[in-house]
């Protein structure tokens, strides 16, 4: 979903787990909507990662999977690749970037 909203989908913040929801049930059986949503980290309202795993959806997800966009080189540290991205557009506010840097930085590696 955050990758259509970065290509122009006219949805609103609040509508997006509804408009999740219903792809995913339309796209298949109730079942499989579940395990897509358990798999995405999102049941009802509640994301599992917080602010932080939204602001990846939301700022980076729309040039990268979240795979990628969740892993760097060794030798970067999420600082100056949040930076780099910065000088490339991205948007994000002081208070959003340390967000993303710290959900980041506590991902498993």
């Amino acid at each position: 979903m955050y990758s259509m909203v970065g290509r122009g989908a006219q949805v609103m913040p609040d509508e997006i787990d509804a408009v999740t929801s219903f792809l995913l049930v339309s796209a298949g059986n109730a079942q499989s909507a579940t395990s897509a949503a358990q798999a995405s980290g999102t049941l009802g309202n509640q994301t599992t990662g917080g602010e932080g795993r939204n602001l990846l959806e939301r700022n980076c997800q729309q040039c990268h999977d979240l795979a990628t966009a969740s892993t760097k080189l060794r030798s970067e540290d999420w600082n100056a690749v949040i930076e780099k991205m910065l000088t490339y557009g991205v948007r994000l506010s002081a208070t959003d970037q340390q967000k993303l840097i710290d959900y980041l930085n506590g991902l498993e590696k």
